[in-house]
């Protein structure tokens, strides 16, 4: 009876392995978008629980969880698939894995990372409804702390990620590392931080009316 149930688990996740791999193949920039939004949007319901303390249905923010969970959709989990398979055909395979890994990793972090990070700011501030005074406000303010926490993580986890992991799963792997990393994002980027720039931004206008009419 045992042996039963445990082969029947095994052929039931194999079939299950199989059938994802099919549908990853078959509509690859679907399935990142649906993988990455999924994975987003949980990272944001992980900052509202455990960092913010919202422990009930009513308390969570579920527009903020809705725009981080359409951003992984819409923008972070196609650009990716697109990236990485751009990646592995720029850097070329006729070299020792050392070698091809160190220059992947140096071109993902160093030359495109900081300015998809900055695109990201902008477009999620956008959603949020900040205006551009606020998205500048926001980029001066959080942009170098986002990216220089960003350069702690990423390097070695893309290092084991294009060192080792196969093309197509290479996605999926950095999003369950970003679970986290989302978290810190969401809670860097959310909504509420909007309330906090425009004061700030009212205060610098007003400084600058009251130098005006003081010369």
């Amino acid at each position: 009876m045992i042996r039963l149930v445990g082969r029947n688990i095994l052929n039931l996740s194999r079939t299950t392995k199989n059938n994802y791999v099919k549908a990853l193949d078959k509509h690859p920039y679907i399935m990142e978008a649906i993988q990455v939004s999924t994975l987003m949007g949980a990272g944001d319901l992980l900052t509202q629980t455990i960092i913010d303390k919202r422990r009930t249905f009513k308390e969570i923010n579920w527009i903020r969880t809705a725009q981080f969970t359409g951003m992984g959709f819409f923008f972070v989990g196609p650009l990716l698939r697109y990236w990485f398979i751009k990646l592995d055909k720029i850097v070329s395979k006729n070299q020792s894995v050392l070698k091809r890994t160190t220059k992947k990793v140096f071109l993902d972090q160093i030359i495109v990372d900081p300015p998809f990070l900055a695109v990201f700011t902008v477009i999620l501030s956008a959603v949020q409804g900040m205006n551009t005074a606020q998205i500048k406000d926001r980029l001066s303010n959080d942009f170098i702390d986002v990216l220089k926490t960003n350069l702690m993580i990423w390097p070695a986890a893309q290092f084991i990620n294009f060192a080792l992991i196969p093309l197509r799963y290479q996605v999926i792997f950095v999003e369950f590392i970003a679970i986290f990393w989302n978290a810190y994002l969401s809670n860097v980027l959310n909504a509420e931080n909007i309330v906090d720039i425009k004061i700030k931004s009212d205060i610098l206008s007003t400084n600058e009316s009251e130098k005006k009419n003081i010369s």
